[in-house]
Formats: structure tokens, C-alpha cells, sequence
């Protein structure tokens, strides 16, 4: 289930379990920033998780698994996918099947940033004009967070005085936003 508007703020409020599937640059932020804001944050990774990820999700109490996703990831009150995690993936079948609210990176994030956001999309070009809007954004004397492949993770920009943030969105992300 997809959740949008005012009925995701409503889950957001409510919720206290989150699974984030991916352990990778944006899956590492948004559990950090989920544990931040104090929700029991599990995470999930098809892959393996390197020492300096594990050290981390040590220091801030989030439990995780790798080398595959068990039912774990559905004992939670909803999923959050990170940048990565393909729409057709087995852990977003697996929540749709039991009715598991889904969230992707940019809705779960997006509240918690500040000042205006400028998302850039599309085939081609996108790395070139996320950059270049947030050097001339940042020339023109602005407090500018470039986010997405080219910068650091969305989830980073939360509660971060910026007056724009500049993010490059991949299909994925937007699949769910």
C-alpha cells in the first residue's frame, strides 16, 4: 500500500516500527535519521554489509540483517525503501502482499528538510544539472544541499538550515514519491 498526503502524515505520527530496505549510502541515512527521530528502526540488505556500516548501526542501536531478507522485514508498522530498491523487488512484493505501508526515500525525508527543493529528474543530464544548479544556486550566495548520486544522501539534508536543496531523483524514488 502506497501511502499519500495527509494519510502518510497520519502513519508517520503513529508509527514506531520502521524496516528500511537497503544498507547502502541512502539506506544507512535513512536508518540514522529514522532512529534519530526515534522509531525502532530494523534494516534490511540483499547483500552484505561492510564493518564500518555494522560499527554504525551499533552506535545508534539499529538492528539489521544481510545476505537476504527474511520475514523480519514485515514486523513493522511500514517499510521505507532506500534510493535503490527496485519497485519490483521480492521485500516490496513481500509488504504489498500483507498490506505493510510503503514509503520511499524523498517521502520519508522530505518533511524534515528545510527551505525550498528543486528535484531533478529525467534520462539524461540529471548528475550535470543537480550540479550545476547547486554551484550557481550556492554562487548566488544561498545555503544550497546537493543531494542524490552526486551528493550525499538525502536523508543527511534533514534538519539542515539550507535555504534550497538540490536533489537528483532516480525513476525509483520516484516511483513511490
Amino acid at each position: 500500500m502506497n501511502i499519500a498526503g495527509s494519510k502518510r502524515e497520519d502513519l508517520m505520527n503513529r508509527m514506531s516500527r520502521i524496516t528500511v530496505i537497503g544498507a547502502g549510502v541512502s539506506g544507512r541515512a535513512l536508518a540514522i535519521l529514522a532512529s534519530k527521530l526515534g522509531y525502532s528502526v530494523f534494516v534490511s540488505e540483499l547483500g552484505s554489509v561492510d564493518p564500518q556500516t555494522r560499527e554504525l548501526f551499533h552506535q545508534y542501536g539499529i538492528d539489521h540483517e544481510s545476505d537476504g531478507h527474511s520475514e523480519r522485514i514485515l514486523e513493522c508498522d511500514a517499510m521505507v525503501l532506500s534510493s535503490g530498491v527496485s519497485p519490483r523487488s521480492r521485500p516490496v512484493a513481500r509488504a504489498l502482499e500483507e498490506g505493510v505501508a510503503i514509503i520511499g526515500e524523498v517521502d520519508f525525508v522530505a518533511p524534515f528538510l528545510k527551505g525550498a527543493k528543486i528535484g531533478v529528474t529525467g534520462s539524461n543530464g540529471k548528475t550535470t544539472t543537480t550540479l550545476l544548479t547547486g554551484h550557481l544556486l550556492k554562487e548566488s550566495g544561498f545555503r544550497v544541499g546537493v543531494a542524490g548520486n552526486v551528493g550525499s544522501p538525502l536523508a543527511d539534508h534533514a534538519f539542515v538550515e539550507n535555504d534550497v536543496v538540490v536533489a537528483e531523483l532516480s525513476s525509483f524514488q520516484l516511483f513511490w514519491a
